[in-house]
């Protein structure tokens, strides 16, 4: 009787686990269309991510050097 219960917990586990995943994909697929109305990709955001680094890096020598 015990295993039973166990068995019928865990299938209502796996059931809210895919539950969360599919409502997790339908957000990201959200995410992504409103991203993709602002003209914003991974690649522009990660160009403009390491040009800050570079600045920053610049930034950080010219002040070792004085």
């Amino acid at each position: 009787m015990l295993d039973a219960a166990r068995n019928k917990a865990r299938v209502k586990a796996c059931y809210i686990m895919i539950a969360l995943t599919i409502m997790a994909c339908f957000a990201v697929i959200a995410s992504d269309k409103r991203a993709v109305e602002r003209h914003e990709s991974f690649t522009s955001w990660n160009l403009a991510k390491k040009a800050k680094w570079r600045e920053e890096a610049a930034t950080r020598a010219e002040e070792k050097a004085k």
